[in-house]
């Protein structure tokens, strides 16, 4: 068995910059806004309630941390857990899946660096993806992992 986790320790600068990221500029415009027109006060309880719905749902997204491939019953188990919810885990047997390495580069080499995400098919359908940004994996545990795919004999594609 092959375990690879992440390297990000808390998700909450993430996801509290995914929150400001959309909600301050936002608020910005709105203080502008108002020096040169009057703004009712139902636009900033809009604008509030709006906000606390899109951070109420950052929270709720699951985050993948391990992912562990067990090579002698061809299977990969995805560890993961969300603020609301807590943890939990998903099996997948490694058998009619397809593999699609997101790179920076548009070459059909994968170097450690380039691999920016993972994402595992099952019957046409995702089921799996892990992203430097969203889960916090470095390019070179991606990567690591692709490989270990490719030697199971995952059909990948770039």
């Amino acid at each position: 068995m092959t375990t690879y986790t992440t390297a990000r320790k808390s998700y909450w600068p993430h996801i509290l910059k995914q929150w400001a990221i959309t909600s301050i500029p936002i608020l910005l415009i709105i203080i502008i806004l108002s020096y040169f027109i009057t703004i009712k006060d139902v636009t900033y309880w809009i604008f509030g309630s709006l906000s606390l719905m899109q951070f109420v749902s950052l929270m709720d997204t699951p985050r993948n941390y391990k992912v562990i491939i067990d090579e002698d019953s061809r299977t990969l188990t995805q560890y993961h857990r969300c603020p609301l919810s807590g943890e939990g885990e998903k099996m997948f047997t490694l058998s009619k899946v397809r593999l699609y390495v997101i790179t920076h580069t548009s070459s059909s080499n994968i170097a450690a660096t380039d691999v920016k995400a993972l994402k595992l098919y099952k019957d046409h359908r995702e089921a799996l993806k892990l992203d430097i940004k969203s889960d916090g994996f470095k390019s070179e545990t991606l990567y690591e992992i692709s490989q270990v795919l490719e030697k199971l004999g995952v059909p990948i594609s770039i």
